[in-house]
């Protein structure tokens, strides 16, 4: 009964409205535009966005999102429901993990409190990699709590093909912490290492030596080793300098993710503080390991983003329920308060997905731009000093991408592996300033120009040079312009 009315109140508030917003510049429209392409080629080895080869990351959410665009067609439904489905089930494994660790009652508490966290519901309703991290490494603690050991095996293999090998590095010290503490470590044997790590590289491995293969002159391999893992976590050796993601990445400060923990945890937290009790040795243990291994591992990577920690939230859930189940023991007339607590909070997060459309003009979508866009299908699409990766989504089209510093593809695309015929037509490496974009829009037919803040300097750069140029549409973060009277239909 718990299961189900779980997967009810989840499916409910996470799969209602999951369309509603555009596609979101700029992490979700690469991984929704890479499936999308992967769907249309049929190439389901090789992720790639307009045509370009991008191993940055593995493939195993563009295949689900991909098969969901075959199902479903290509959305913004479509883009997420993977993702949500993920989130969906971490749900029923975290009842799972709090059934297993305590009693029934801990485990539903627990996984509405995962329901609540507002970190792990914003990552529900959008594309990205860490729900589906967040969910194998609770199936692979579920299965290490179980002893059921092949299963383990199979969903860290299955992890290495979402996000590469990250989840080990606090998957396994978080293990070895809790055994190494609960004079455990004679489990280790049980764990059948060797059969463990065949099933494992059977799962994990094939995908990287395929690529590898195939790309073997470029020596993709050593991007895999060296830029993925030891320009991530290794930054300060220069021999990993050359490696390093040229996908731009935003480093925060050591004490980043202290600063957001609360916000991002904040019903989890409130429950702790309010029952200010915690469980037994063991299993305090292994929940404190499991969030301590991956906060600092996070927290000492140079880049930062707030996803990477949402994996925390189950942990945090489980030892709320708890203390929160204790309260009701303690004192019986709090099970109300806590009720009214859960239903007054998810009445409100029902009632913002009505009005989550409005805020669609100051999101980094595109989705704005549509009705313009889509009334001059035939028009061009120019990007200058901006990269919006969801154009080809929605229009099929392969924008031109102008960028005032050189190598231009540095900045936003990985264009080591590809051969330069397959994006030359579309990247003006030799694009250095005002007037050759200028020039350009004389040339040209029909043209859309979207920019970011630079708005102005091209609207003025046109006047001077008698250029008509005519704003499409605005939003706060872009600005559609064409040479053309794009207002008329």
């Amino acid at each position: 009964m718990n299961t189900f009315l779980l997967l009810l109140i989840s499916s409910i508030i996470i799969l209602f409205k999951l369309g509603a917003l555009g596609i979101l510049e700029t992490s979700e429209a690469r991984y929704a535009e890479i499936a999308y392409e992967m769907a249309m080629s049929g190439d389901w080895l090789t992720p790639r966005i307009w045509h370009i080869t991008d191993f940055q990351k593995p493939p195993f959410m563009y295949w689900t999102t991909a098969l969901s665009y075959k199902v479903f067609g290509a959305s913004e439904f479509a883009a997420r429901l993977p993702a949500a489905l993920s989130a969906i089930l971490a749900i029923l494994v975290c009842y799972h993990l709090g059934k297993t660790l305590f009693n029934k009652r801990v485990g539903f508490y627990a996984a509405l409190l995962l329901l609540a966290s507002p970190l792990y519901l914003g990552a529900s309703k959008i594309l990205n990699l860490d729900i589906f991290v967040l969910l194998f490494t609770a199936l692979m603690f579920l299965m290490f709590l179980k002893d059921r050991f092949f299963l383990f095996y199979v969903f860290m293999g299955l992890s290495i093909l979402v996000k590469g090998p990250m989840t080990l590095f606090y998957v396994i010290p978080t293990l070895l912490i809790f055994l190494a503490m609960n004079r455990e470590l004679s489990k280790l044997k049980n764990m059948q290492l060797l059969r463990g790590a065949f099933i494992f590289l059977l799962i994990s491995l094939p995908w990287f030596v395929w690529e590898s293969i195939q790309f073997k002159d470029k020596e993709l391999w050593k991007f895999f080793v060296y830029g993925q893992l030891g320009s991530r976590f290794l930054p300060f050796i220069k021999a990993f300098e050359s490696y390093k993601s040229i996908i731009p990445l935003p480093t925060k400060p050591f004490y980043y993710y202290g600063l957001i923990f609360i916000p991002a945890f904040l019903p989890s937290i409130l429950g702790i503080i309010a029952g200010r009790s915690f469980p037994q040795k063991r299993e305090f243990l292994f929940l404190l390991s499991w969030i301590l291994a991956p906060l600092i591992l996070f927290s000492l990577m140079p880049v930062k983003q707030p996803l990477y920690i949402v994996t925390l939230a189950i942990p945090l859930a489980l030892l709320s329920a708890y203390s929160l189940s204790n309260l009701i023991e303690r004192i019986p007339t709090s099970k109300r308060m806590i009720r009214f607590a859960f239903l007054g909070f998810f009445t409100l997060v029902f009632i913002g997905h009505f009005f989550i459309h409005r805020y669609e003009h100051h999101t980094k979508s595109v989705k704005a731009f549509l009705p313009v866009l889509y009334a001059h299908p035939d028009t061009q699409i120019i990007l200058y000093r901006i990269i919006l990766r969801a154009i080809p989504f929605y229009t099929n089209k392969r924008p031109i991408f102008i960028h005032t510093q050189d190598p231009v593809g540095s900045r936003h695309f990985d264009l080591t592996f590809d051969d330069p015929k397959n994006y030359s037509p579309y990247f003006l490496l030799d694009y250095h300033n005002m007037d050759s974009l200028m020039e350009l829009l004389k040339t040209a037919t029909k043209t859309f120009i979207f920019s970011g803040y630079e708005w102005k300097e091209v609207l003025n750069a046109a006047t001077e040079k008698k250029i008509p140029l005519f704003i499409c549409h605005q939003t706060p973060k872009y600005t559609l312009m064409g040479n053309f009277n794009c207002l008329e239909k």
